[in-house]
């Protein structure tokens, strides 16, 4: 029989640790035919746990010494509980401490950025698209003339990255853009090239002359004669590259 102090059954999540064991015998229990259980199926049995219980819940339950002993260890588990959950703490303090070490061990030994006459810059070489982002925002902030686009719209989610306003030819010119920290990273994508007029990176990466998409097409990258510009040849139609590094440092 499983005896339940006052205050409930345990709830989700509690743990049952055995504080008080009680062994019963009554002569009215019928055991079943292999004489290994209890038959619970009769009048006598449900009149033996009642009495059971009743007598665990109001002479054992209610004895003093049973009550100073679950007051007792109650105010233990409560300090034991403090005591678990300010270790706890103290591990996560110390494991946070530790990732933000790590994290500023990485980022003193990153390469700075090369960003003469650029307002607000980052500090270090852009590492992802989004460092990619902050750059070319700063460069076009600052008015470089390595950059003859304005940026209209920017989702990482919706399938082509930038909308761009451009004037070409004297004309102005609403235009599609990728951006990619690596070059390279263009070519591990699944989606097609169709559609995309120009793409922004920080740096080529391991880009050849010739290279192919996932899809199997054909792209070939010229350079235009500009300190970080290339055309992207794709199936007869140019797509503006602009690399970024280059276009700081060369131009």
């Amino acid at each position: 029989m499983k005896f339940i102090p006052k205050g409930g059954p345990l709830q989700r999540g509690q743990t049952n640790y055995r504080s008080l064991l009680i062994f019963a015998n009554c002569q009215s229990f019928d055991l079943t035919a292999n004489r290994n259980n209890i038959r619970q199926d009769n009048e006598e049995y449900d009149l033996a746990i009642k009495a059971i219980k009743d007598f665990c819940a109001n002479t054992i339950w209610g004895d003093a010494d049973v009550q100073s002993y679950f007051a007792a260890k109650k105010q233990a588990d409560e300090v034991k509980d403090r005591e678990e959950a300010a270790k706890r703490d103290e591990q996560r303090r110390a494991q946070v401490a530790q990732q933000r070490q790590q994290r500023l061990n990485i980022y003193n030994g990153r390469a700075a950025l090369v960003s003469t006459g650029i307002v607000n810059a980052p500090v270090k070489e852009p590492q992802n698209e989004a460092e990619t982002a902050l750059l070319l925002q700063a460069m076009i902030s600052s008015k470089h003339p390595g950059i003859d686009f304005r940026v209209g719209d920017y989702s990482a989610t919706q399938g082509v990255d930038l909308i761009v306003e451009q004037i070409d030819k004297g004309i102005p010119t609403i235009r599609w853009g990728e951006l990619v920290w690596k070059l390279e990273k263009l070519f591990q994508w699944s989606h097609p090239a169709e559609g995309i007029h120009i793409v922004v990176c920080y740096e080529l990466g391991k880009v050849g002359e010739h290279q192919k998409f996932t899809d199997g097409q054909e792209a070939r990258l010229v350079h235009s004669g500009k300190p970080g510009r290339y055309a992207l040849m794709v199936n007869g139609e140019a797509i503006d590259v602009y690399v970024l590094r280059d276009i700081l440092t060369k131009s």
